[in-house]
């Protein structure tokens, strides 16, 4: 009996986890890395506004929404093997851009993958380029 128990009970568990999503809450833009370019675009220590994007869902699949420093996007998103991301057409207002924020749209809509190192959420676009976000509260 108690064997039993404690059978249903690790399912209740490996189920619990499979359904968590990693990827959910709030991440704030840090900086875009082109290792190839040796190039590094980070967010200037006095600017107030942040880049945004908030996931939605569960272990498979859900929805990302944010906001740049002048506009708002939004994108389905499904998690695949070893990282795998696969995101939907990106959906944005279309006010102009600059510096970061402008690079953000070019490249958030590139995304093939992510990865999590601590607090911080790592997005690639391939090997060599990726973006780097670390969790608000």
């Amino acid at each position: 009996m108690k064997q039993f128990f404690g059978f249903v009970l690790m399912m209740i568990c490996l189920m619990a986890c499979k359904e968590k999503n990693i990827l959910s809450g709030k991440w704030e833009l840090q900086c875009i890395v082109n290792e190839a370019e040796h190039f590094e675009t980070c967010k200037p220590e006095k600017e107030s506004k942040q880049i945004i994007i908030e996931f939605s869902g569960n272990a498979e699949s859900g929805k990302a929404k944010g906001n740049t420093w002048t506009n708002k996007y939004s994108f389905d998103y499904s998690c695949k093997e070893n990282g795998g991301l696969e995101i939907s057409p990106v959906l944005s207002t279309k006010v102009g851009e600059r510096g970061l924020s402008r690079l953000f749209l070019m490249n958030i809509k590139k995304i093939t993958s992510y990865q999590l190192k601590g607090e911080s959420l790592i997005l690639k676009v391939d090997d060599k380029k990726y973006l780097k976000f670390s969790k608000l509260p």
